[in-house]
């Protein structure tokens, strides 16, 4: 069960909180994942889709050298309408991440404005963004889910 304000997040019926360790999410998901390394760790990439809503999906997650989960990436879905525009597509993102994080989530965020959502609870934070990129304009959108000892 999803309980945002201690971590805990399930997807496609395995629950990630603070403390997940490599190995036990390996051994869930099998041949459904791959693995990247990268110098501060291992990044496990799914193959597919996770949905957690319709709008909302699952793609990859990072562990320290210590093999515990340090971050996760939720993706919101933008509309076909808005493929090829950045601008666009970066503002709807972080509207669909701004409202799925309210609706989880009791408490008013730490930051909220025009460009970025922020909640901070005592092992993970929530933090969803729109930045300027050189090529592209407005990128971002997503969701990205930090972990951190108590």
């Amino acid at each position: 069960m999803t309980d945002l304000t201690k971590g805990i997040i399930e997807i496609n019926g395995f629950t990630f909180r603070p403390g997940t360790r490599i190995d036990e999410v390996l051994n869930f998901f099998g041949s459904a994942v791959r693995t990247l390394e990268l110098s501060s760790g291992v990044k496990v990439k799914f193959l597919q889709r996770f949905y957690i809503t319709e709008d909302l999906y699952s793609y990859a997650f990072n562990f320290g050298k210590d093999g515990v989960l340090n971050r996760l990436s939720l993706i919101p879905v933008a509309p076909a309408n808005l493929i090829g525009d950045p601008v666009k597509t970066a503002t709807y993102k972080l509207a669909v991440a701004k409202k799925w994080l309210k609706g989880m989530l009791t408490c008013e965020p730490n930051t909220i404005n025009d460009s970025c959502v922020y909640y901070k609870f005592s092992s993970v934070d929530y933090y969803a963004s729109i930045r300027t990129d050189l090529h592209y304009g407005l990128t971002g959108g997503e969701i990205e889910v930090s972990f951190h000892e108590v």
